[in-house]
């Protein structure tokens, strides 16, 4: 039987009442690989509030599936926000309620990785529990995280001006696993179709400068894109 696999991703809050320079939000990725990825999300709809109600500081917590650029064939992300590293580091997966969760899936997936990254730029955007989404995530390697943020930043206001005002950017910084030190571009819209038409227009003459602009302060690493799905938010 062909395997799938499921990435547990804490990712994407929208941080818009929070202080990111009192206290930077964080991710946790969590990479699992399953035979049964419509199950894992389904537990996931279940599990993830009841992990969210034992986790202080929790923001966001859900899943995406890659249905381009994943890693292996199959991949799924599941993301949930922490207010800061602190409260993300202080999570223990061992406490009975979180871990009688865990054990409803023991026998269907294989944890591959748990990685960290940190907020730099996040999106504004709110997203109810039940909230459906798709991300374009591009990693980069750039010597400067400041200035190409603030490339992104001219990115968005040129997504605004041209019509794709319902698109936002994030970025974040991976500080453990594989992709250490790199970068996350992540473009926020409402479907996958609508990230494609996003594509087609970043093609066009009307991106060309802005884009130029950014090409000197990264080396695109790896791109993938996602639907997702909110299924616990912090109280």
């Amino acid at each position: 039987m062909k395997r799938d696999s499921v990435v547990l991703v804490f990712a994407f809050a929208l941080l818009s009442s929070m202080s990111i320079q009192a206290q930077q939000p964080a991710l946790q990725v969590i990479t699992v690989n399953t035979s049964d990825a419509a199950g894992y999300v389904e537990w996931s709809k279940t599990a993830l509030p009841v992990i969210a109600d034992n986790f202080e500081g929790v923001l966001l917590m859900g899943t995406c599936i890659p249905t381009q650029g994943a890693q292996m064939e199959g991949d799924i992300y599941s993301f949930g926000f922490a207010s800061s590293h602190d409260a993300l580091l202080a999570v223990d997966l061992n406490s009975p309620a979180v871990a009688s969760e865990i054990s409803r899936v023991a026998s269907m997936r294989r944890v591959r990785a748990r990685d960290v990254w940190s907020v730099l730029r996040n999106t504004g955007r709110a997203i109810p529990v039940g909230g459906m989404f798709a991300l374009y995530n591009l990693f980069v390697n750039t010597n400067s995280s400041n200035d190409y943020v603030s490339a992104l930043s001219r990115i968005e206001a040129a997504l605004h001006e041209n019509g794709f005002d319902d698109v936002a950017v994030a970025a974040y910084y991976v500080n453990t696993g594989e992709y250490a030190g790199q970068v996350v571009a992540s473009f926020y819209a409402d479907s996958t179709q609508r990230l494609g038409a996003l594509l087609d227009a970043m093609n066009g003459a009307s991106f060309a400068e802005v884009l130029a602009s950014i090409e000197a302060t990264r080396e695109v690493v790896r791109g993938e894109i996602l639907n997702c799905q909110a299924h616990a938010v912090g109280q």
